[in-house]
């Protein structure tokens, strides 16, 4: 009884603190994606995947690309010091990111920094037919320029599950 009542308890959907109500409509869904500007990488299928954690006091995103063996988690949450959303992100291959998360003009933007210096910007936006549209861009010298474009789609997590789990098995 006690494992089917914390298996009910884990299922239950997490209210989000107010401060990141704004990362709210990607939550709940599995979106699995591909390159739409890299013809030579469009095969490489992105499966990521937002969840509530700790209470509705931080976000929690997963990423896997399966076929490059690659792995990215991470945590957004209110830094209460700083009076804003921030974000941290690790890779399986070390990668260390971290920064500012905001909601501009219905887009999710992270500015962020890596520790050699550079910075970079991330956007989440859901478009009117339900697709997600990442943008990056690497920030030089003060401008953007383009990194990659990918495009999500919702579908069903179960199929995905394996490679959701990339954070526990690398």
């Amino acid at each position: 009884m006690a494992a089917l009542t914390l298996l009910c308890t884990k299922a239950q959907p997490q209210e989000l603190d107010s401060t990141l109500q704004f990362l709210a409509p990607l939550l709940g869904q599995t979106w699995v994606g591909h390159y739409v500007d890299s013809p030579e990488d469009a095969h490489l299928q992105h499966v990521v995947r937002w969840q509530a954690m700790l209470s509705g006091k931080a976000v929690k995103k997963v990423k896997a690309v399966a076929a490059v063996d690659f792995c990215e988690v991470s945590l957004y949450y209110w830094d209460a010091q700083a009076e804003q959303a921030s974000f941290m992100s690790l890779t399986n291959r070390g990668q260390l990111t971290h920064g500012t998360v905001r909601l501009d003009n219905g887009r999710v933007v992270m500015d962020g920094d890596r520790p050699d210096g550079r910075s970079f910007v991330l956007s989440f936006e859901i478009l009117a037919d339900g697709r997600l549209r990442d943008k990056f861009f690497n920030v030089i010298e003060g401008d953007l320029q383009q990194g990659h474009l990918i495009e999500y789609t919702p579908e069903s997590g179960e199929e995905h599950e394996e490679a959701l789990r990339c954070e526990y098995e690398q």
